[in-house]
């Protein structure tokens, strides 16, 4: 396989874990680049949980994806365009898969002070929306888009190096918000869960779980209670709301409730007035 100019040793790291990569040309090289914050660093520092070799052009008709002996897995497409489609759902499900014992939802999260303020919803929500406004406005640290990695044993969020995905008028775009200063996990603090919903509300601990559920993407199969469990532990801490979907015409008053939630009501929320 021909390495890239400037790709060798290159890994898609999430938290202390770490995913080595093996690419065959420039153009993927530069596609990864677009879309992730990728990281040269030594074996010791991360995690191993696999070595990943990404193709294009060398499969028939449809995307492949392999499982080779050494443990390394593959992705091939027939052609770039349709390599380019996969590429995050790829990396999306595959730790999906792999990281088992953490909560994986449908979200967006930014952190400031190591605490982390998390948007779960389906998709169109606003999550993304909201995420991008707090960084820029109100200076809070990227976290993750789309991809919400929670560990239920210590109430925390791991960065996931996937830049934010921007849709103006039916066009995406990725934003890279500075992923790369974020290492460290941060503390869940406030969850905002994104509907169809007339007013916002504050959830009890049990709504909270059963609003988790929804959004999980675990793949728990038939084993429901211990994924109950989880959630349940995972929600002791946080604050939860529902909140409406976000556009332009609430996008104030709903980054006003974040910020309240998140500063317990302490915040002057001065800053509000320039939102």
């Amino acid at each position: 396989m021909t390495t890239p100019r400037g790709s060798e040793n290159l890994k898609i790291c999430v938290g202390p874990f770490a995913v080595s990569l093996s690419l065959n040309s420039d153009r993927i090289y530069d596609l990864l680049k677009s879309r992730f914050s990728l990281a040269r660093t030594n074996a010791e520092e991360h995690i191993p949980l696999a070595h990943v070799q990404l193709t294009s052009g060398h499969s028939r008709g449809i995307a492949q994806y392999q499982l080779w002996k050494d443990g390394s897995l593959n992705l091939s497409t027939p052609d770039f365009s349709s390599f380019a489609a996969y590429v995050e759902h790829f990396f999306d499900r595959f730790f999906v898969v792999n990281l088992r014992d953490y909560l994986l939802f449908h979200g967006s999260a930014v952190a400031k002070n190591q605490r982390a303020l998390l948007f779960v919803g389906n998709t169109g929500m606003g999550k993304t929306t909201l995420a991008a406004h707090l960084i820029r406005r109100f200076g809070f640290a990227f976290l993750t888009d789309d991809l919400v990695i929670a560990d239920p044993r210590t109430g925390t969020v791991l960065p996931y190096p996937k830049f934010l995905k921007i849709k103006r008028g039916g066009k995406i775009s990725y934003l890279d918000p500075g992923i790369s200063k974020r290492t460290e996990a941060s503390a869940i603090h406030t969850v905002m869960i994104l509907k169809k919903a007339n007013e916002p509300e504050r959830l009890s601990h049990g709504k909270a779980v059963i609003e988790l559920i929804q959004y999980n993407l675990n793949e728990w199969g038939a084993d429901l209670p211990r994924l109950t469990s989880r959630l349940a532990r995972l929600a002791l801490r946080p604050t939860f709301y529902v909140a409406p979907q976000v556009g332009p015409a609430n996008l104030v008053t709903i980054t006003k409730l974040c910020l309240k939630a998140f500063y317990d009501g302490r915040s002057s929320l001065k800053r509000e007035s320039t939102i």
